[in-house]
């Protein structure tokens, strides 16, 4: 925590990068975005997403178990997205730049002779059907209902996973393979759609249900990140939930809740994420 205050006082990390572990501040937060955030926006529903239940009960879930998993696209979405982001490049951004590769291989740092195992889809704000499905009413109505207003901001991301055998350590320059919370824009809610089958070979996400509130102490004042053997001294190994599911399907996570990606072992895991905050 004393390094990070540091890094904060160097212009390094931001106030909210900071506290935004902190439940105090999380609220502070939230009781001034409900004064500054409560006016209701245009009821846009792009009929894309299918809702396995309705605003009220999905709610009721995250606020208990810190995600739901019960939200899809329509398959001509799914189909639509691939078929745009296949002609899209993948790029990397790091202190030496940006480096762009094409979308099925590997992006290639040159300066260090590595292919790294995590790129981002170039534009995806700009793909109209992911336009269309950040603007839905009913994912800003579950938000609303669960933090009471709306959120200020929306950013869509397209991750994708490669199959690199490199060793933990490495790997964690770029991509989350141990469990983590985010905390740079506190009061978030992702929605994350898989744009492939996804099973234990291709990087599946994983959490640990109800960790988004209630952290000990000793984990919320040191690094956001948790060994394993260290995470399920304190939690349930059987709280653990690895999401496995079709082309398509996806889920909601408060991003305050402990999650991961495992390692793709042997084919690409893209992964479509919508974050409201």
């Amino acid at each position: 925590m004393i390094r990070n205050f540091n890094k904060f006082i160097s212009g390094e990390y931001t106030i909210s990068y900071l506290f935004g572990r902190l439940d105090f501040y999380k609220k502070i937060l939230q009781f001034k975005n409900k004064i500054n955030n409560s006016k209701k926006p245009p009821k846009y529903f792009s009929r894309k997403i299918v809702f396995k239940d309705k605003n009220e009960k999905i709610v009721k879930e995250l606020a208990n178990q810190g995600f739901y998993a019960g939200i899809r696209l329509n398959n001509f979405t799914v189909k639509k997205i691939l078929s745009i982001i296949k002609k899209l490049r993948v790029f990397h951004t790091d202190k030496d730049g940006t480096v762009y590769a094409k979308f099925k291989k590997p992006i290639y740092l040159k300066n260090r002779a590595i292919q790294i195992p995590r790129a981002y889809i170039e534009k995806v704000n700009q793909i109209s059907e992911i336009r269309k499905l950040s603007r839905d009413f009913k994912c800003k109505d579950i938000f609303y209902k669960y933090f009471g207003y709306y959120p200020k901001t929306t950013n869509a991301i397209i991750l994708v996973n490669y199959p690199i055998k490199m060793k933990v350590e490495n790997r964690l320059e770029f991509e989350t393979v141990k469990y983590h919370y985010d905390m740079e824009s506190p009061n978030s809610l992702y929605f994350s759609y898989y744009l492939c089958d996804v099973d234990q070979n291709n990087a599946p996400h994983a959490l640990i249900k109800k960790t988004h509130k209630n952290k000990p102490l000793k984990f919320v004042l040191k690094s956001a990140m948790v060994d394993n053997d260290k995470i399920f001294k304190y939690y349930k190994k059987k709280d653990e939930v690895i999401l496995m599911l079709k082309k398509g399907e996806g889920f909601i996570e408060d991003a305050s809740i402990y999650h991961k990606n495992f390692p793709a072992r042997n084919k690409i895991r893209l992964m479509l994420q919508i974050r409201y905050y």
